[in-house]
C-alpha cells in the first residue's frame, strides 16, 4: 500500500480522503477476518487443551485438515465462516456424563439421578449412552443399573445392588 503523498492531497483533498477511507474500510475487513481466524484457533486450541486433560491425549484430526507436513492453505483472502462460541453450545452428552461421574468416582448412580443432574428428558437415550460407555470400560454398571466412573478402584456396590445380586445367587 502506498501512501498519499503533500502534493497528492493538497492537489485533490477529496479524492485523497476517498482514497485513504477505501483503504481505512479494507483494511477494517482484513483485521475482523483476521480476529475471527484468532478466534477459531483459540476454541481449537481450548477444545485439545480440554480434552488432553480430561482424556490424557489429543483428538483424531479430521482427514479433511492438513497434516503438518502440508503447507498452510490460509491466507489473507481466506474467509471464515463465524462459529459460535464454545460456551454457547454445551459438550456432547457423553463429555458431560464423564465430567459429572468423574467428580466423586467413588459415587453410584441411576440413570434417572445423571438424567435429572445434566437436564436430560430423554433418559432411554442416556441409557443407552450409559450402556456404551460400561461396555467401553469407561463406567462401571452394575447389574440393576447402578453406574459409577470407572478411575481403576474396586469400590462396593451400592446396597440394593448387593442385595439384588445375593438373592440373585440365592435362587
Amino acid at each position: 500500500m502506498s501512501e498519499i503523498g503533500y502534493r497528492t492531497a493538497v492537489a485533490d483533498p477529496e479524492r485523497a480522503l476517498e482514497d485513504l477511507q477505501a483503504r481505512e474500510t479494507e483494511t477494517a475487513k482484513l483485521l475482523a477476518d483476521i480476529r475471527e481466524q484468532i478466534k477459531m484457533v483459540n476454541r481449537i486450541l481450548d477444545t485439545q487443551r480440554c480434552w488432553a486433560e480430561k482424556f490424557g491425549m489429543d483428538p483424531e484430526p479430521e482427514d479433511d485438515h492438513p497434516s503438518p507436513d502440508e503447507p498452510s492453505k490460509i491466507n489473507q483472502t481466506t474467509k471464515v465462516v463465524s462459529i459460535a462460541p464454545l460456551s454457547s453450545a454445551p459438550p456432547p452428552r457423553r463429555v458431560q456424563v464423564l465430567r459429572l461421574l468423574s467428580q466423586d468416582p467413588s459415587y453410584w448412580w441411576k440413570t434417572r439421578d445423571i438424567a435429572e443432574a445434566l437436564a436430560i428428558d430423554n433418559q432411554k437415550s442416556l441409557r443407552v449412552l450409559l450402556g456404551q460407555l460400561a461396555r467401553k470400560g469407561e463406567l462401571i454398571k452394575t447389574a440393576d443399573a447402578w453406574f459409577r466412573y470407572n478411575d481403576g478402584t474396586s469400590i462396593p456396590e451400592p446396597e440394593s445392588a448387593s442385595v439384588a445380586a445375593d438373592e440373585g445367587a440365592a435362587m
